[in-house]
Protein backbone atom coordinates (compact mmCIF):
# COMPACT_ATOMS: atom_id res chain seq x y z
CA UNK A 1 0.00 0.00 0.00
CA UNK A 2 2.43 2.73 0.89
CA UNK A 3 4.28 2.20 -2.98
CA UNK A 4 0.79 3.19 -4.40
CA UNK A 5 0.82 6.26 -2.20
CA UNK A 6 3.65 7.22 -2.84
CA UNK A 7 3.78 6.55 -6.37
CA UNK A 8 0.64 8.70 -6.31
CA UNK A 9 2.27 11.40 -4.89
CA UNK A 10 4.96 11.81 -7.29
CA UNK A 11 2.91 11.47 -9.85
CA UNK A 12 0.73 14.15 -8.65
CA UNK A 13 4.32 16.20 -8.72
CA UNK A 14 5.34 15.42 -11.68
CA UNK A 15 2.21 16.51 -13.30
CA UNK A 16 1.38 19.52 -11.33
CA UNK A 17 5.34 20.43 -12.24
CA UNK A 18 4.81 19.89 -16.18
CA UNK A 19 1.42 21.92 -16.15
CA UNK A 20 3.20 25.12 -14.19
CA UNK A 21 6.19 24.50 -16.72
CA UNK A 22 3.56 25.22 -19.80
CA UNK A 23 1.45 27.99 -18.13
CA UNK A 24 4.84 30.03 -17.69
CA UNK A 25 5.13 29.51 -21.20
CA UNK A 26 2.21 30.39 -22.36
CA UNK A 27 2.48 33.30 -20.37
CA UNK A 28 6.04 34.32 -22.09
CA UNK A 29 5.14 33.35 -25.15
CA UNK A 30 5.65 36.46 -27.64
CA UNK A 31 2.54 38.64 -27.42
CA UNK A 32 1.87 38.42 -24.14
CA UNK A 33 -1.88 38.11 -23.22
CA UNK A 34 -3.69 35.92 -21.00
CA UNK A 35 -2.69 32.70 -20.03
CA UNK A 36 -4.02 29.83 -21.84
CA UNK A 37 -6.60 28.43 -20.09
CA UNK A 38 -6.07 24.68 -20.68
CA UNK A 39 -2.90 25.29 -18.21
CA UNK A 40 -5.00 26.69 -15.12
CA UNK A 41 -4.29 24.72 -12.51
CA UNK A 42 -6.59 22.25 -10.56
CA UNK A 43 -7.35 22.85 -6.67
CA UNK A 44 -5.68 19.62 -5.87
CA UNK A 45 -2.32 21.38 -8.18
CA UNK A 46 -2.62 24.45 -6.30
CA UNK A 47 -2.06 22.30 -3.02
CA UNK A 48 0.39 20.27 -4.54
CA UNK A 49 2.48 23.22 -5.57
CA UNK A 50 2.27 25.25 -2.51
CA UNK A 51 3.44 22.09 -0.26
CA UNK A 52 6.33 21.34 -3.03
CA UNK A 53 7.10 24.87 -3.28
CA UNK A 54 8.71 27.11 -6.17
CA UNK A 55 12.17 26.15 -6.01
CA UNK A 56 11.27 22.38 -7.09
CA UNK A 57 9.39 24.68 -9.89
CA UNK A 58 11.47 26.99 -11.40
CA UNK A 59 14.89 26.55 -9.22
CA UNK A 60 17.13 27.95 -7.37
CA UNK A 61 17.92 31.53 -8.37
CA UNK A 62 21.17 33.49 -7.44
CA UNK A 63 22.68 32.34 -4.60
CA UNK A 64 22.01 29.23 -3.97
CA UNK A 65 24.13 26.18 -4.47
CA UNK A 66 27.67 27.24 -5.97
CA UNK A 67 31.11 26.38 -5.89
CA UNK A 68 32.22 30.39 -4.56
CA UNK A 69 33.64 30.74 -1.14
CA UNK A 70 31.57 32.71 1.09
CA UNK A 71 33.59 35.32 3.29
CA UNK A 72 31.62 35.83 6.66
CA UNK A 73 33.18 39.11 8.53
CA UNK A 74 32.38 38.80 12.09
CA UNK A 75 32.46 41.38 14.60
CA UNK A 76 35.69 42.14 16.57
CA UNK A 77 37.89 39.51 14.86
Amino acid sequence: MYRGVKKKWADLKLSTKKRLAALKRSTTQTGGGQPDPRFVLTPTEERVSALIGPESIVGISVGGDTDEHVFIHEEGM
